[in-house]
């Protein structure tokens, strides 16, 4: 419901991050991308997804 109700997500992935967790979060990317939604990533890119050509990658806080 939450990313149904956003203009846009940031995505928070840091490097320590790469090969961490179950992967929920990338899923909900996913779940963004499907429904069009404004895409960021900040941190790592670590799925398929971080990788397409219109998501906004910031690469440290320093770059915001």
């Amino acid at each position: 419901a939450d990313v149904d109700a956003c203009d846009a997500l940031l995505a928070y992935n840091p490097p320590e991050w790469e090969n961490a967790g179950t992967g929920g979060r990338h899923i909900e990317f996913g779940y963004a991308l499907a429904r069009g939604k404004r895409l960021a990533l900040l941190g790592a890119r670590s799925n398929i997804f971080h990788h397409l050509s219109h998501v906004e990658v910031i690469a440290t806080l320093e770059e915001l």
